[in-house]
């Protein structure tokens, strides 16, 4: 069992993950780190959030002119914030599997030198994001034509819309893990697009499906586990953080006593622009609350998610020799730069260089 390569990467994971975080201790490295995990998991998260806003159609509204333009304008806002900070999260991706091969962190220059690679991620996802949306939109089109008709014919329609979309999303997410494990590296190595690093990552795959389908079945059952850890940390946090905002409330309210204000007299106001004000103020410092505290967990929990990206390098490294972010055991540790000589060997295959203008950098090459 521990010859197949799926295995022997999530040994070399757990053995780099511990020489990363803790041998090499650094707390500054370990606070940025946990921003990128926390950015990535919060970017899939406002996606997902950002979907649910069709159920506004569903309540009841005077739908004036002056009411369906600032319903369009919020639409309208919440999807141009969800392509920013989508593609800030494609980048991200990138900084992410940098920050791990070079042990270091740094925003600004990362996200400059990423931007390319990040842009040509988000696309590739939004492409396919818009063909999941346009199918699910065609399917609820067509049951809302047919929502008066029979009720056969509508159970008739939903049952083949979902004989459709329920593969085509099963596809869709076959090609994020792919994308997101192993496109993504390839990418960050080489510096190739994302549909040639797609097509050789399944050639990869496609030689090896064992070792492939050993993979998923071993990171179902370590995230599983990673799951449960996670939770207990999570629920830990929440409940000191609860009982703080417990606290914190008895405190306020003792307050507004001492000075004569009856707590429930604040629900009989007379709305005002102040009052408004005031409860966007606390709307706004409660989601910062929030954000802290995921911010808290993702610092706390910060090894599992760097095991798991550090397994899906590794176990790609396994499958195709020429990929090199991270050091083997028993061989030297690659240094960013050597990745440069590749991609120069790389464009000699194209003729775009002379042999001679890479020998210059032979001081880089790691072996």
């Amino acid at each position: 069992m521990s010859d197949y390569k799926a295995v022997l990467a999530a040994r070399y994971a757990l053995d780099k993950a511990v020489d990363l975080l803790f041998t090499k201790f650094n707390p500054l490295f370990w606070l940025k780190l946990s921003v990128v995990v926390f950015l990535l998991g919060a970017a899939y998260s406002s996606t997902q959030s950002s979907s649910r806003l069709s159920d506004v159609s569903e309540m009841d509204f005077d739908f004036n002119a002056p009411a369906l333009g600032l319903i369009l304008l919020v639409f309208g806002a919440v999807f141009l914030f969800s392509l920013v900070f989508s593609f800030i999260a494609a980048v991200f991706q990138f900084i992410y599997v940098e920050a791990l091969a070079k042990h270091e962190v740094s925003f600004f220059s990362q996200f400059k030198e990423n931007m390319g690679s990040g842009l040509s991620l988000f696309l590739f996802q939004l492409i396919i994001g818009l063909i999941v949306l346009f199918f699910a939109a065609s399917i609820g089109a067509l049951l809302f034509l047919v929502s008066s008709a029979s009720k056969l014919v509508f159970f008739a329609i939903l049952f083949t819309g979902l004989l459709f979309l329920i593969p085509l999303l099963l596809v869709v997410l076959f090609i994020n893990l792919l994308t997101i494990d192993f496109v993504v590296p390839h990418m960050a190595a080489h510096r190739e697009g994302v549909l040639k690093s797609f097509k050789l990552v399944l050639v990869s795959l496609k030689t090896e499906p064992l070792e492939f389908i050993i993979y998923v079945l071993l990171k179902i059952g370590l995230a599983f586990i990673s799951f449960i850890l996670r939770l207990f940390v999570s629920a830990v946090v929440w409940v000191f953080a609860v009982a703080l905002g417990f606290g914190a409330g008895l405190i306020v309210f003792g307050v507004l006593s001492v000075l004569g204000v009856e707590p429930s007299n604040l629900f009989n106001m007379e709305i005002t622009p102040a009052l408004l004000a005031l409860v966007f103020a606390a709307a706004a410092a409660l989601i910062l609350v929030v954000w802290v505290i995921s911010y808290l967990i993702t610092v706390l929990t910060l090894p599992l998610p760097v095991f798991f990206r550090l397994f899906s390098i590794y176990f790609f490294q396994l499958l195709r020799a020429e990929v090199r972010l991270l050091g083997m055991p028993g061989e030297p540790e690659p240094t960013w730069d050597h990745l440069r000589v590749e991609r120069e060997r790389d464009k000699i295959r194209y003729g775009e260089q002379k042999d001679d203008e890479v020998d210059d950098h032979k001081d880089l090459r790691v072996y």
